[in-house]
This record gives structure tokens, sequence and C-alpha cells, in this order.
């Protein structure tokens, strides 16, 4: 039998020490993993927080909960995932959106699917082992992997609009 895994998804406005205070005690409490809101103008930077995040845990599965292809360029994201898996192998997983709530900050609307589609060279840094891949059918996936381990996440739509 598969054990159900359970994350929080913690917001990123508190004061960086109690932050990361609250994501190791999120860990001591047995919790699977930790999201980060990923929400440029209602919280801290979501890829420092995972950084910091995973340089104070130890067994805690990290992600973005949820970013998204408006405020951040695949290659950009891409770095920055690779990198904080670098300081945590194994442990970080992404998860893209439409990026609602980061889009309506800025007067923009959010993604639809069709733009949450990234091509797999502009996701690519020269050098690196990240590779987004999308598929044509089916349930969106995307998958970001290092050479020296595997990252997966998914593709979080939101009503018919997003599906266009």
């Amino acid at each position: 039998m598969t054990r159900v895994q359970v994350s929080l998804r913690i917001p990123g406005t508190a004061p960086m020490p109690e932050l990361i205070r609250l994501i190791q005690d999120v860990e001591v409490a047995g919790f699977d993993g930790a999201g980060i809101l990923d929400s440029q103008l209602l919280c801290r930077d979501t890829f420092v927080t995972m950084a910091q995040a995973a340089a104070h845990t130890s067994d805690l599965t990290l992600f973005p909960a949820v970013t998204n292809p408006l405020t951040r360029h695949a290659s950009v994201l891409a770095s920055a995932i690779q990198t904080v898996e670098e300081i945590a192998p194994g442990r970080i997983k992404v998860v893209v959106g439409t990026g609602y709530t980061s889009a309506h900050t800025i007067g923009r609307k959010p993604a639809t699917l069709a733009e949450m589609r990234v091509p797999h060279d502009a996701a690519r840094p020269p050098g690196r082992g990240v590779r987004y891949v999308r598929p044509d059918l089916g349930t969106p996936r995307v998958h970001v992997g290092a050479a020296h381990s595997g990252l997966d996440g998914g593709v979080r739509t939101e009503g018919d609009r997003a599906r266009r």
C-alpha cells in the first residue's frame, strides 16, 4: 500500500528567520513537504526561501506552490530549480500553474495552458541537465531533471479558460 504524503503550503510573508523556523517545524512535525507560495508582491522570493529551507532541513521535500510562466521566464525558472536541487538533491519538485495571483497583482491575465507549455530549448540552460517535457495529450506534466537526480512536478490549471 502506498503511503499518503502530506505537504503544507507556506506563505512567505514572515521575516526570513521566522519563515525558516516554521519550515523546520513542519519537518519536525513529520510532514513530507513544504510548498512555498510564489507570488512576487505578496511574499519573499520563492527560490531564495527554498534555498534557505533546503540548507536548514534534511528530509523535507520543497517546491514552489505554484510558480508560473508569466513572471518567471522558462530559462530563469529552470536555472533556479537546478540551483536549489544542487543544495538538496532529490528533495525539490516543481509545480507550474496559471499564475493567477502573480498575474493579477501586475495587471495581467493568468496564463493559458498553451502559455504553460514551455519549449524544450528555452528551458535548457547551456551545460545544464535541466529539461522540460511538454505533452501534447493527456494531463500536462513538467519534468525538470538534473544529471544526478530526477525532479518531478506538474502543471496546475484552473477552469476551462486555462485549458485553451
